[in-house]
């Protein structure tokens, strides 16, 4: 009986869950490179119809690539100079002790 209880409760909480992303179609190198390519996005529930003007991505996309490839590069910048300022502390000290 527990059981069934359970369940059923279970049940009604997932039907009253609003949809969910499932699974995603894109092509990365096509997205980056050329204009007018598009990402598709699979939910687990159907939608009602929508409009486009309900439908919208904020911000632009192509400014929020900008600032995060940039971000990513002062980023790695910042890696590779203390790794190789690291490196070469290392080269002089064992330099040193031999």
């Amino acid at each position: 009986m527990s059981l069934a209880v359970v369940a059923g409760g279970l049940g009604l909480a997932n039907a009253g869950q609003s949809p969910r992303l499932s699974s995603t179609e894109i092509n990365t190198q096509a997205l980056t490179t050329r204009a007018g390519q598009r990402v598709v996005l699979n939910i687990n529930q159907p939608l009602s119809d929508s409009s486009p003007v309900w439908v919208s991505v904020s911000p632009d996309a192509l400014t929020e690539v900008a600032v995060v490839m940039i971000l990513g590069t002062m980023i790695m910048a910042g890696l590779v100079g203390f790794y190789l300022s690291s490196q070469g502390m290392w080269l002089d000290s064992s330099t040193q002790a031999i």
